[in-house]
Formats: structure tokens, C-alpha cells, sequence
């Protein structure tokens, strides 16, 4: 499901909604990205909901499918690692993560998904939306250029 951006106030306020006046090809490349991030956002925080997380919950299990320790996932996705500690501790309680000393220094706690993390992972991915199932159905070639694009715009920030 697409957000109804009529009916959402904030979409108005951001310029998030769609505009049908002329603009150069950037400007619309740049607006669908705001919308799709909207939209994607909106998307992902009604799937992490339904499968009882939290966003910084849904994000940090993606992030932990390549293991890490707490502050290399903190990097990963953008905030402190202090920010992580709370976070961490509830989703190993429901069993969704394993937290392990690292081998080559014990102060330091390695994160990486459980077997019910790995399911919860893919039931996120899965979204269960007009969205999700768009970048389902993309082809190989599709799915090549927007990773191609992504990671550019990901490596420069």
C-alpha cells in the first residue's frame, strides 16, 4: 500500500506530495526519491509494528544479517551505539539476536541474527505491500541499477 499523501498533513508540509508541473529530470528523480523514502518509511514502520518492532528494531535486525559488533552496527545504520544497548538487550530477550563477547577481545559484544531473527528478517523484507512487492517483482537488470545507484549515494555520506 502506497501512503495516501492527500490525507496526510505532513506529507503537505515536507513537499512530499507529487507535483504535476514541469521540472527537470533531476528535480522528478529527486521528488520519487522523497516520496519512496516517505513511503517506504511508512511501509516498514506498519510492517515492524505488525510483527511487534520497533523501526530502530526492524533496522538493526536487518543490519545484524552481516554480524558486527555493537558499534560497527551502530555505524552502520547511523547513531550512537550507546543508542543500541536497550535495543539490543530487548530483541535478545525475544530471542531474535545471539550477543557474544568477540574472540579477540572479550569488553566487546558481537551481534548477529538468530535463526527467528533471520525469519523475522525475511517476513520484514517481505513487507507485504504494493512497495515491497514492486522491488519483488523488479527484474535482475532493475534491481542492478537501483543497488548500483544506492550504494553511490550511501558511499558519500
Amino acid at each position: 500500500m502506497v501512503v495516501d499523501h492527500k490525507e496526510c498533513e505532513d506529507f503537505e508540509r515536507m513537499g512530499t506530495r507529487r507535483q504535476k508541473k514541469a521540472g527537470s529530470r533531476d528535480e522528478n528523480v529527486q521528488q520519487l526519491m522523497r516520496l519512496f523514502a516517505a513511503t517506504y518509511a511508512h511501509e516498514m514502520d506498519s510492517v515492524a509494528n505488525k510483527l511487534g518492532l520497533t523501526r530502530t528494531q526492524a533496522v538493526l535486525l536487518g543490519e545484524a544479517s552481516e554480524p558486527g559488533s555493537i558499534r560497527e552496527l551502530a555505524a552502520r545504520i547511523g547513531c550512537d551505539p550507546s543508542n543500541l544497548t536497550g535495543v539490543v538487550q530487548r530483541l535478545g530477550e525475544r530471542e531474535l539476536i545471539v550477543v557474544e563477547p568477540d574472540p579477540s577481545d572479550r569488553r566487546i559484544k558481537r551481534v548477529a541474527l538468530s535463526k527467528a531473527g533471520a525469519e523475522m528478517v525475511r517476513q520484514l523484507n517481505r513487507g507485504g505491500s504494493s512497495l515491497f512487492a514492486a522491488i519483488d517483482d523488479a527484474s535482475p537488470d532493475e534491481l542492478a541499477v537501483i543497488s548500483t545507484v544506492l550504494h553511490r549515494a550511501l558511499s558519500e555520506k
